[in-house]
């Protein structure tokens, strides 16, 4: 019987060793997996104030375009009124 018990008990020293070097490599692997996390949080939060820009300067940009647009058109209109106050698209004589 004492045979029997101690092949048992090596046989649960062995498996409380394997368990215990899973839980070591396993803990290894969640810090790896934290640090990972970590990166791709503060990654995604650059991202996002990169977007944040680029959508700032999207929305100037169509200021811009907008305001141009309207300084286009006074110009055409003040080119207009002067051609028309001096009557420049009469034939010369």
């Amino acid at each position: 019987m004492s045979t029997a018990l101690t092949q048992e008990n090596n046989e649960l020293i062995s498996k409380v060793g394997y368990l215990q070097q899973t839980a070591q490599e396993n803990e290894k692997l969640n810090q790896i997996l934290k640090g990972k996390c970590e990166f791709s949080e503060k990654l995604t939060q650059q991202l996002e104030k990169e977007n944040k820009l680029l959508d700032d300067i999207r929305a100037e940009n169509q200021k811009l375009k907008a305001e141009i647009a309207k300084k286009e058109q006074a110009h055409e209109l003040e080119v207009l009124a002067f051609l028309k106050l001096f009557d420049l698209s009469a034939p010369y004589p």
